[in-house]
C-alpha cells in the first residue's frame, strides 16, 4: 500500500525495503516504509532514494551493525538536511533533538487516512494523523481546542487547487506561539502539532 503525503510517499509493505524500491515507485528522501512481516512490525527510513540503488535504515537499530550508522547517528545527518525530509522524516528528527529514546517503536509511525475536502471543516480530536487535501474553494480548516486534545495529536493539511486555505485557531489557542490564523500558500502542506494545552507548531 502505498501512501500520498505531500511530495513524499509512505509505504506499508510485508516485506522489508531494497535497493530497487527507489524514486520510481515514489520513495524519497525521509518516507518511511513499515515491514508487515516481523513482529512487531519494522520501521524503516530511506535515506536516498536513488535509481536502482535506494538506501533504507532499520529504525529499530540502536547501534552500528554490519556497515549500518546507529539511529541516532541518521537522525543527526537528516537534520542537517532537513528541508529536503518528507513529513515522517521530520517527525523522527523532531523527537531525536528533543532526546526520546534511540528506539522508535512501529506505533510512532501510525499514518492515518487521506481526505480530500472542497468546503470549510471543523476539526477535532478524531482528526489526529489524518492528511486533508483542500482541492477547491476559498476554504477555512478551524482546529479544535488545543487543551482538549491528547499529546501528541497532528494533522498535515494541503492546498491543491484552491483559491485560498486558512487554519484558523479555537479561542485563545496559538499557532507557533503567535495569536494568529495561519495562511497557507498554494501548492503548500503544513503539518500541525499539539504541543501544549493552548498551542499548535507547525513542523
Amino acid at each position: 500500500m502505498r501512501i500520498p503525503a505531500g511530495q513524499v510517499m509512505h509505504f506499508t509493505e510485508g516485506r522489508p525495503p531494497a535497493a530497487a524500491d527507489d524514486q520510481s515507485i515514489g520513495a524519497w528522501l525521509g518516507s518511511l516504509w513499515l515491514d508487515t512481516s516481523t513482529g512487531p512490525a519494522t520501521p524503516w527510513i530511506c535515506l536516498s532514494a536513488a535509481l536502482g540503488a535506494a538506501s533504507w535504515h532499520d529504525l529499530t537499530r540502536t547501534a552500528a551493525l554490519a556497515g549500518k550508522q546507529p539511529l541516532s547517528a541518521v537522525l543527526t545527518a537528516l537534520a542537517a538536511s532537513a528541508t529536503g525530509l518528507g513529513w515522517g522524516a521530520l517527525d523522527l528528527v523532531r523527537h531525536h533533538q528533543l532526546g526520546s529514546a534511540a528506539y522508535l517503536a512501529a506505533e510512532t509511525l501510525r499514518l492515518g487516512p487521506v481526505i480530500e475536502i472542497n468546503a470549510s471543516l471543523v476539526l477535532s480530536s478524531a482528526d489526529c494523523l489524518k492528511t486533508i487535501i483542500v482541492t477547491a474553494g476559498s476554504i477555512t480548516v478551524t482546529l479544535p481546542p488545543a487543551a482538549a486534545l491528547r499529546d501528541p495529536w497532528r494533522v498535515t493539511v494541503k492546498r491543491s487547487g484552491a483559491t485560498a486555505l486558512t487554519i484558523a485557531r479555537s479561542a485563545g489557542d496559538t499557532i507557533n506561539r503567535v495569536a494568529a490564523d495561519l495562511t497557507v500558500a498554494a501548492e503548500t502542506a503544513v503539518t500541525l502539532v499539539c504541543s501544549s494545552p493552548t498551542n499548535f507548531e507547525v513542523i
